[in-house]
């Protein structure tokens, strides 16, 4: 309801009774007729004086509920902020629990994860260490106070007097020594997968159902919570992708070293090999090329033209691969780290008409 609403209501209601009050009234007071008399002449100032206390209580009033609700607002933004900027999310759920506890007095509220089934407690710094430590790690169930039943029936769990809830069994005489005496949960829920996050409650130090303030209070809590929890949770999941990629990327690093590695162990021990294996090469190619030019020559005998065609293909093909063998050995030289060069004049012109 609005401020300008309820003004107008009271004022509305001061100005009925007063119209048909204020005779009746009067003629109580004042018996004798002069009296009465006297009296209706200040009907119409104590009518302006009550009406304008009443507005100014009521004004007052007012005013205190929009500031407070503009400061909730404010409050809220900052909150809505600290998720965007992935503050820590103890500090969040903390700022949270705080500004809840602000807004009425009397109670206490708690956000508790759920972790393999079972209740942990994350904030809760209003309630007593002794009584944390004691719910901390309880399985969540249908008789497990109000937010383990929260949590496995995923519904809002109202338990309006602990003294008698067959629910808090288990712990009644730490809560009522502690004056929690109404404990109200909601279960916090995925927005996309439905899984139950969290609960957030409030323990009240009276019995008895949530009030319309209070009520809010829970779904303005269930709304920001959810919000902080689901971000938490996207960014471990971030975080954890980063890692495993990061121990790929590592393994992958360190496998691809070796390979390398051994590539090149076994580049190496190919080019030795094959430095030194030089004159095992050359040798049998020189003798095949001198043995041929001996033939061509005809000192062992004439040969006839088939026989000098044939020779003389041998012994280009020879000279042929010992080019080939001589290049591959200097290449394997190079890369051994074996090659010796030295100066010697050659033609420029004659070297560029080879290629």
């Amino acid at each position: 309801m609005s401020t300008a609403t309820r003004i107008s209501g009271l004022y509305l209601l001061l100005a009925v009774c007063w119209i048909f009050g204020s005779d009746s009234v009067l003629t109580l007071l004042a018996q004798d007729p002069k009296a009465l008399i006297f009296f209706s002449k200040f009907k119409g100032a104590v009518f302006v004086f009550v009406t304008s206390v009443g507005l100014y209580f009521l004004v007052r009033y007012s005013v205190r509920v929009e500031e407070k609700a503009r400061g909730l607002v404010v409050e809220q933004n900052k909150l809505l902020e600290m998720v965007a900027t992935n503050s820590d999310i103890d500090v969040i759920l903390s700022s949270m629990i705080r500004l809840i506890e602000a807004q009425t007095s009397g109670i206490r509220c708690s956000v508790l994860r759920i972790e393999d089934d079972k209740l942990r407690h994350t904030i809760a710094p209003s309630l007593p260490a002794e009584y944390c430590r004691a719910v901390d790690g309880m399985p969540i169930g249908p008789e497990t106070g109000a937010c383990g039943t929260a949590a496995f029936t995923r519904q809002k769990e109202y338990c309006n007097d602990l003294a008698t809830d067959p629910k808090w069994a288990l712990v009644r005489e730490m809560v009522l020594a502690y004056d929690l005496r109404a404990c109200w949960s909601t279960p916090l829920l995925s927005s996309e997968t439905g899984e139950v996050l969290g609960t957030f409650a409030i323990y009240n130090s009276k019995p008895g159902p949530p009030t319309s303030e209070q009520e809010s209070l829970i779904n303005l809590a269930t709304y920001l919570g959810t919000i902080a929890l689901e971000q938490d949770k996207a960014r471990e999941a971030l975080l954890e992708s980063h890692r495993n990629l990061e121990e790929k990327v590592a393994k992958r690093t360190r496998q691809l070293e070796e390979a390398v590695s051994q590539a090149q162990a076994a580049d190496r021990l190919k080019s030795a090999f094959l430095a030194t294996m030089s004159h095992e090469l050359r040798t049998p190619l020189n003798s095949i090329i001198g043995f041929t030019g001996l033939l061509l020559q005809q000192l062992p005998g004439p040969l006839n033209e088939e026989q000098k065609k044939q020779l003389t293909m041998v012994r280009n093909s020879s000279r042929h691969l010992l080019s080939l063998i001589n290049d591959v050995l200097d290449i394997s030289k190079i890369e051994a780290g074996q090659l010796e060069t030295k100066r010697e004049p050659f033609s420029a012109r004659d070297t560029l008409l080879m290629i």
